[in-house]
């Protein structure tokens, strides 16, 4: 495919932006915790971690099952939404 077949990416100011992202690494830094992480992944019986599950199947085993995951969006305007349920079949 040529350039010429792709839109220009039309980047937003942060001012504009409805949600703001988190751009402020330091104050992340300040508010990280690791062990507060690890209370958030349900984590294999020997302590093994399936990304799989903590990335998809949780998601979709719970309240989250009928939002949206992804979103594909093709070339000529085209729009699938998956949530985490079509995610996990």
């Amino acid at each position: 495919m040529a350039e010429a077949d792709f839109k220009p990416i039309k980047k937003v100011s942060v001012e504009k932006m409805e949600v703001k992202p988190n751009l402020d690494l330091e104050e992340s830094y300040k508010d990280f915790d690791w062990e507060s992480l690890y209370k958030q992944l349900d984590w294999l019986p020997g302590g093994g971690l399936n990304k799989a599950h903590e990335a998809i199947d949780r998601h979709a085993n719970g309240d989250r099952r009928d939002k949206i995951a992804m979103i594909w969006e093709g070339k000529n305007g085209e729009r699938e939404d998956y949530t985490f349920g079509d995610m996990k079949r």
